[in-house]
This record gives C-alpha cells, structure tokens and sequence, in this order.
C-alpha cells in the first residue's frame, strides 16, 4: 500500500485494514456455507455478479441466490484465500482483488462445481464514516489461456 498526496497514512491504513476483515468474513461466511452472513457484509441496495453471471441485486437478493448455491452446486466446497490486494480510490471507498481456490469437501456430490480458481473484485465503502461494507462485487473464475 502505498500513501496518495493529500491523503491520510492513518485514514488509508485503517480503510484497507477494515476492507481486509470484510474479505476475511466473507470467505469465513462461504465456508460456513451462511448465506444470511454472506449477504450481511453488503449494503442493502448492493449488487453482487457471481461467476455464472447471475445478476444479484439488493441484500435479499445476494442471500437468496447464495442459499441455492450452497444448497446445489456449491455444497460440498471451500473457498481458500490466495492473494487481496487492496487500494483505496476515495477516502471512504475501496477496491479489493481476492484471488480464490475452490475445492471439494468430503460433503461433494457429483453435482458439486468442479474445483476451480478465481478472483473477486470487491467494492467496499464507508457507508456512516464508520461502518464499512461491500457495495460491490463480481466474481469470476480463471481459466487456462490456450496457446
């Protein structure tokens, strides 16, 4: 992390800080398979765009479809952290890059989504000068380029 002009150190430290502990129960939130808690660290009115595309709107609508995922193709997962990068683009914004590895429980099933790499971009923002949530998020899965 590196310190812009004008900017705070202190401010920048704790933003990125307070970004990193959301990411941390996010992943926490996936592996307990909790939609409810999942959904908790977004804003009421944010969006979420998971790696099939599915367009998310809105808290209710982030729990709802990670409940299905969790109870479909997503039973039988973990999720493990690979990388976060973090940088602040606004005083009371974020943007986060939470490369991800999925693999399979004992719980899979062969429904169960093959495991599989990925990256989260997250938009997180200081929504009272204090609490910090995400505003944002879209999921996406990796895959090999091909000579």
């Amino acid at each position: 992390m590196t310190s812009t002009p004008g900017r705070h150190p202190e401010h920048e430290r704790r933003a990125v800080e307070r970004t990193r502990y959301l990411a941390h129960r996010l992943m926490t939130a996936y592996n307990d398979m909790d939609a409810d808690a999942f959904a908790a660290l977004f804003t009421p009115d944010a969006v979420f765009i998971n790696i099939f595309g599915t367009r998310m709107p809105g808290r209710a609508e982030i729990a709802r479809g990670h409940r299905a995922g969790f109870e479909t193709r997503l039973a039988g997962t973990a999720l493990t952290a690979d990388d976060l990068r973090v940088a602040l683009v606004h005083e009371s914004t974020t943007v986060a890059h939470l490369s991800w590895t999925l693999r399979h429980t004992p719980a899979a099933t062969a429904h169960t989504l093959a495991p599989c790499r990925g990256i989260f971009t997250l938009v997180a923002a200081s929504t009272d000068g204090a609490d910090w949530a995400f505003v944002a998020a879209t999921n996406v899965r990796q895959t090999p380029t091909t000579g």
